[in-house]
């Protein structure tokens, strides 16, 4: 699958990050950082210039996290087919996300760890007939710990005191009520891991509107 085609790089592919942090100049995440046999699973062509090589290596990155991205789509569909069959997709929640965001060469950079937008949001896709219009997006902000407390009252179990986070079910109703947070604070605890470098660094995002 893709062999055939090129994907289109990010227009911040190339980006040259002269002028910013400390964080980004000292992490090591961009495509020649990415290990040939290991990351990529193939030795790099002989011949390659510096810039024709950074594309080649996008390529073999970029269309690898797509086939699997395929796949996945495809088996949620299987387990969304079998849910129509026996009859329960209407009272099922069927929930997609993820750990985190994932760079695909914007910047340059693979991976994630950095408080930059693509890395910060994470999926969070929910399909509840019962309650959730189909095709419907929500742009409030929602964090994992959110997830316990909602999927709770979903299933109509009180939620302990000492849990922590607030159910999202309001928002899965086409609700946003007016004392929903506006921004959040992320953490990244690791200080240069040996691999990626990416020092420790923190924030809150995004920014409330004015």
């Amino acid at each position: 699958m893709y062999d055939d085609i090129d994907i289109p790089e990010p227009d911040t592919f190339r980006d040259d990050l002269v002028g910013r942090a400390e964080v980004i100049q000292a992490m090591r995440m961009g495509m020649m950082d990415l290990d040939p046999i290991i990351d990529l699973k193939s030795a790099v062509p002989p011949g390659l210039d510096g810039d024709n090589e950074v594309s080649w290596r996008y390529q073999r990155y970029i269309k690898e996290y797509l086939r699997v991205a395929a796949s996945i789509d495809d088996n949620v569909g299987r387990m969304l087919d079998d849910l129509d069959e026996r009859g329960l997709a209407e009272n099922t929640i069927v929930v997609y996300t993820s750990d985190q965001g994932f760079f695909l060469g914007d910047h340059g950079w693979f991976d994630k760890r950095l408080m930059y937008e693509q890395s910060l949001t994470m999926p969070l896709l929910i399909r509840y007939p019962e309650m959730v219009m189909a095709g419907s997006v929500n742009d409030d902000i929602v964090v994992n710990v959110d997830f316990a407390p909602t999927f709770l009252e979903l299933a109509g179990v009180d939620v302990p005191d000492d849990v922590q986070g607030r159910s999202f079910a309001p928002l899965l109703r086409g609700e946003s009520p007016g004392d929903w947070p506006r921004s959040m604070y992320y953490r990244y605890w690791m200080h240069n891991d040996g691999a990626h470098e990416c020092p420790a660094h923190y924030g809150c995002g995004p920014r409330p509107p004015s």
